[in-house]
């Protein structure tokens, strides 16, 4: 298992906003995507639970 932390979306919730929250930069929305298979980044869910890995030269979420 790759280094990260689960994370659960609440309200209308995007990628973006996720990654500013943990990484402090919201164009890393994609490593949250990629981590776990998110085709469509606008279709999270409240309640689903992601996994929010560790940034490439970042301390662990």
């Amino acid at each position: 298992m790759m280094p990260g932390r689960g994370y659960e979306v609440s309200g209308q919730e995007r990628l973006d906003e996720i990654a500013y929250r943990f990484y402090g930069d919201p164009g890393l929305w994609r490593l949250i995507a990629r981590a776990n298979n998110i085709a469509d980044p606008l279709r999270l869910q409240p309640g689903q639970v992601i996994w929010i890995p560790a940034a490439p030269g970042r301390r662990q979420p």
